[in-house]
């Protein structure tokens, strides 16, 4: 997930639904533009042309995953919501078990950011996995990445411990994983 530290006001009007294919060239931008914005931070969570790419967005919109937040028809964020847990997250004892909704690639334009559009997009997962009898809700972020991990402890996840992934640059390959029980 991608979050800044602006001041805005809250955002009320998000309006978030399943991405359609005519959405990924603006996903894509925002993913170039959320990388270059945490490069500037020094939050080295995410490498260009490694991930997120457009070949990440399309195969979440093939696998009916890929979801947008719009203001006024504009895109402000994106989320990944589906199964799947990548290997890593085997080497970890989690507290819950169970099905569980893995939240993936939570980015908030930067333009947008500082309006609370992170935390109504992660209410939403939330309410997603509940309707649809999840037991759980898993993520990773990026440790140095503190808004987004403020925002997970904030809505109640929990640590679950670390996880690598060796496609990272060196250095940045060690991931924090939450869970919340539902």
């Amino acid at each position: 997930m991608m979050m800044h530290e602006n001041k805005g006001t809250r955002t009320e009007n998000l309006n978030i639904q399943k991405a359609v294919s005519e959405d990924v060239d603006e996903i894509e931008a925002i993913y170039h533009e959320s990388i270059a914005w945490l490069n500037g931070q020094s939050i080295h969570q995410w490498q260009e042309g490694v991930y997120p790419t457009r070949k990440s967005a399309q195969m979440a919109l093939d696998d009916d995953s890929l979801y947008c937040c719009r203001i006024n028809q504009k895109i402000v964020a994106t989320f990944i919501i589906n199964e799947i847990q990548p290997p890593q997250y085997q080497t970890l004892n989690w507290k819950y078990q169970g099905p569980a909704m893995v939240l993936h690639t939570l980015v908030v334009r930067p333009c947008d950011s500082g309006r609370g559009i992170g935390r109504l997009a992660v209410e939403y997962v939330i309410r997603q996995a509940r309707k649809n009898k999840y037991h759980c809700v898993r993520l990773d972020a990026f440790p140095d990445n503190k808004a987004a991990v403020r925002l997970y402890l904030s809505l109640g996840f929990e640590y679950a411990g670390k996880v690598f992934f060796d496609i990272k640059e060196p250095s940045y390959e060690w991931y924090d994983c939450y869970e919340m029980k539902l």
